[in-house]
């Protein structure tokens, strides 16, 4: 009995000390969290504090200005004392939010645009960076800005006033940090030394901002302002845009690095080049000016380079990329014959623009499905449904007919001119007489004058079918690099014609236009020998019957 009972007290006690540790741990815990909890609240609250201090300090080095006083304003009281005011709050506030709109990093870039003019250090923001301590620190904060001024663009409102605004500031923002030619400061007799290095500093930002997005947020915001229903960008805001996107491009003389993303992200918008016909013709000149036709050319004319960018684009944005690159090509004027040196790779372009349309043909055909859509120009294929592409559809197709417009087959077709004057096969017209002529012939018009052409042409077809039996002697030889880049044009029209199938109409009527490729065409079959060089066409086909070489397309074109 006594061992019994001495067996429960030893249990009780245990049990209550084990009783007491699981209390002692239990407010131990409701201590922490208690701390925790309090700390949570009292750090919140400091923070909201700390950032209703920053942003009142914020305010009183850039209170809201008054429109109109933007040009030559200094910053008060002092430049260095405004960098530390923005530099505290950007550290608090990185980002605009619902709950901090971004009409503070809105105001803040007004301010260091108007203080650019200022001539003296302590009323320009530039003039931070003469100061040793905050030079660092404000090379990074200025990088962090024009950051969020690239970002910004993606989803500035466009539709209403204050947004159109607010991305002219941006861009005006990025513009003037992408060099040094607005930055008074630096014009000073004292302070010219430091231009090269300030230079400098600007291709590092670019640089960077290129590698941050900058092109896809060009492309957010010229899509959204150029692509839709209705032109929201103002002239002046598609030139400052053109002239952030092509500034890369120029300091780093067409690196490969920024050539391709501004082929992915600006060629693609839709219809881009007839919107800066209109909006901005100096963004024109510039490209072509800089030769920007032939750099794409350098890239895409490679099979690998060029089956990467459609890869990534896809067929709608591929086609509208396509585009824009004929319209560049018609933006360069026609060679003269017989020049030795052309200014484009002309056959580097014609293998550029086949390998795209080839590459867009797949695609459709890959797309062909039970839920396909009908594509005005590439026909039925599965796509999904974008409100910018059915918008400038219309433009699209206007910049491809550009390829098969008079203008362009007299570009493209010139060593198809040279071979006919070598052998002395046709008297090939002025291109600019021929300009003048269908000019005028457009003004006059008629039922009467339309069918006595159509008479006398129906003569001249008629005497070019009377066989003349050319002699032997000056039979042109289909195995020569001249013909093979004859059929590598034709190749890339017949390609046009199966990939843009609802057009295909079009294009044929486009060749019968003014005496030119037809009769061009039917010119040279004639110059081939006996029965229109049969002999070496059959030469061509056995030699490689699977994969018909590019003199063959020559007389497929003229077929079809």
């Amino acid at each position: 009995m006594a061992a019994a009972g001495a067996a429960d007290s030893k249990d009780s006690f245990l049990t209550s000390v084990r009783d007491a540790r699981h209390q002692r741990q239990e407010e131990r815990a409701r201590e922490r969290a208690a701390v925790l909890i309090q700390a949570a609240l009292r750090g919140h609250r400091e923070r909201l504090a700390l950032r209703a201090r920053l942003t009142a300090e914020f305010d009183e080095c850039f209170p809201p200005m008054e429109s109109g006083r933007e040009a030559g304003l200094a910053l008060h009281p002092s430049a260095v004392a405004c960098f530390r005011a923005a530099r505290r709050y950007r550290q608090f506030h990185p980002e605009p939010s619902p709950h901090h709109p971004p009409e503070r990093h809105e105001r803040l870039c007004r301010y260091i645009l108007a203080s650019l003019s200022v001539s003296s250090p302590s009323g320009t923001y530039i003039g931070v960076a003469l100061n040793k301590e905050c030079a660092l620190p404000w090379i990074d904060h200025m990088k962090g800005v024009l950051i969020l001024c690239s970002a910004r663009l993606a989803h500035v409102r466009l539709e209403v006033a204050s947004g159109q605004r607010e991305a002219m500031t941006l861009l005006r923002m990025l513009v003037s940090f992408s060099s040094t030619h607005t930055w008074t400061l630096l014009q000073s007799p004292g302070l010219t030394a430091l231009r090269p290095g300030m230079q400098k500093l600007t291709h590092n930002w670019l640089s960077h901002l290129v590698h941050q997005g900058l092109y896809h947020h060009l492309h957010q915001l010229l899509l959204r302002g150029l692509a839709g229903a209705r032109v929201w960008l103002s002239a002046t805001s598609v030139a400052a845009a053109l002239n952030v996107a092509l500034k890369p491009l120029i300091e780093f003389q067409f690196s490969h690095t920024y050539l391709s993303p501004f082929l992915l992200k600006l060629l693609s918008v839709p219809g881009l080049l007839i919107h800066l016909e209109g909006l901005s013709p100096e963004s024109l000149a510039v490209m072509e000016k800089h030769n920007l036709l032939g750099h794409c050319v350098e890239i895409l004319k490679d099979e690998q380079q060029l089956k990467i960018h459609f890869n990534i684009l896809e067929g709608s944005y591929a086609l509208c990329m396509t585009a824009n690159l004929i319209h560049l090509l018609m933006q360069r004027s026609a060679p003269s014959l017989g020049q030795p040196d052309l200014p484009l790779d002309m056959e580097g372009t014609v293998r550029m623009l086949s390998g795209l349309f080839e590459c867009c043909g797949q695609y459709v055909t890959a797309k062909q499905s039970n839920l396909s859509h009908w594509h005005p120009v590439l026909g039925w294929f599965s796509v999904s449904l974008d409100s910018y592409l059915q918008h400038s559809m219309d433009k699209v197709h206007a910049q491809l007919a550009k390829l098969w417009s008079w203008k362009c087959i007299n570009s493209l077709s010139v060593t198809l001119q040279e071979v006919l004057i070598e052998e002395s096969a046709i008297d090939m017209p002025n291109l600019e007489h021929f300009r003048l002529s269908a000019t005028g012939e457009a003004k006059t018009g008629g039922g009467k004058q339309l069918l006595l052409r159509a008479l006398e042409k129906t003569k001249t077809v008629a005497a070019n079918h009377i066989p003349t039996h050319p002699s032997l002697t000056n039979v042109i030889k289909l195995d020569g690099p001249k013909m093979k880049s004859v059929g590598s044009l034709c190749a890339l029209y017949r390609c046009a014609m199966r990939t843009l199938s609802q057009i295909k109409l079009e294009i044929l009527s486009s060749f019968c236009y003014q005496n030119r490729m037809v009769h061009w065409l039917w010119q040279l079959i004639q110059r081939l020998g006996p029965h229109c060089g049969l002999r070496q066409f059959m030469d061509q086909l056995s030699a490689n019957p699977k994969d018909p070489s590019p003199q063959l397309q020559i007389i497929m074109l003229f077929a079809d």
